[in-house]
Formats: C-alpha cells, sequence, structure tokens
C-alpha cells in the first residue's frame, strides 16, 4: 500500500504522522509523492508504525534493493 493511501485511509495527517516518525512534515510529504526515497531505518519506521501495510517495495523499484531492505525488516518488526 502506498503511503499517501494509507494515510487517507487512516485519516492521519502528514503533520501527525511526521510527528510520530520524529521527521518533518515536508519529509513525509515527500515521501508520500515519491519525490525521495527514503532510506533503511526510514523505510524500517514506516513499516513498523504502519503494521507491515506499507512495505520497502512500496518506495522502491529495485528488487535487489528491496529484497535486502525486506529481509532487514522482517527481523526488526517480527514479521512472518
Amino acid at each position: 500500500m502506498l503511503l499517501k493511501n494509507y494515510l487517507m485511509f487512516h485519516k492521519i495527517s502528514n503533520k501527525d504522522f511526521a510527528t510520530l516518525l520524529g521527521v518533518s512534515p515536508p519529509t513525509v510529504s515527500t515521501m508520500c509523492r515519491g519525490i525521495t526515497k527514503p532510506k533503511r531505518p526510514m523505510l524500517m519506521a514506516v513499516m513498523q508504525m504502519t503494521s507491515g501495510a506499507v512495505q520497502p517495495k512500496d518506495f522502491l523499484r529495485d528488487q535487489d534493493e528491496y529484497n535486502a531492505i525486506y529481509e532487514d525488516a522482517r527481523e526488526f518488526c517480527s514479521i512472518k
């Protein structure tokens, strides 16, 4: 699920989500619009904050990069 869709569905503002992540609202906005590709720690934080609804693949286009990050995220979040 795309981050922007998750936030809209759950009626969470960029500002509120940014506060939860400890980043600025413009950072969340650029992630929602696909302007920036979040780094690994941010990808894992987003995945954890959304209970896995938003995953690294939703931000990444490179399959190898996705696979490496997903494995890290599975260990970090204990996703089965």
